[in-house]
């Protein structure tokens, strides 16, 4: 009977390692440490393949993060609600933009893969694979910069009801 709860508790820790914020029905939200501002998606798109993506200092929206096959210790964040992966973009004006990626092709040279990075407890930094920026919030503003060095770097994530 020991034996056999050593190797499920071993399985749970195995499956926890490679993605803690993952499971059957299991959301996260993320919540920007500088701001308190939490990331949505926008109704808003950039054009027909890219929506906006903004943060609310309101209830924030349902993503769902799954590792990412491609990339060893790398994730797909991905909206809950439209079924769209959060990508960097080389477009830039004071950062590169954020967007989700509307779906009809798989993007898969790296923009849509983060390396998500511990900080402190619950506290991470978003790091995207094919750009080498984090993820970073000022007023409402998302973009990606390569400095990750402060507060607007830092997101909580934290586990929801999808």
């Amino acid at each position: 009977m020991k034996a056999v709860l050593v190797i499920i508790l071993s399985l749970i820790s195995i499956t926890l390692a490679n993605n803690p914020w993952g499971g059957a029905g299991v959301c996260v939200r993320f919540a920007n440490q500088w701001s308190g501002e939490q990331l949505t998606s926008s109704w808003s798109k950039h054009d027909k393949d890219r929506r906006h993506v903004s943060t609310s200092s309101g209830v924030g929206e349902n993503w769902v993060i799954s590792k990412d096959e491609r990339y060893p210790d790398h994730y797909k964040i991905k909206h809950k609600g439209n079924g769209e992966e959060l990508f960097e973009s080389v477009q830039n004006y004071k950062g590169n933009y954020i967007f989700t990626w509307i779906p009809k092709t798989l993007i898969n040279d790296g923009g849509a893969s983060w390396n998500i990075m511990w900080v402190r407890e619950d506290i991470f930094k978003l790091k995207n694979k094919k750009l080498n920026h984090c993820l970073w919030n000022v007023d409402g503003k998302i973009s990606a910069y390569p400095a990750c060095d402060n507060k607007q770097y830092e997101w909580r994530i934290f586990k929801v009801a999808c």
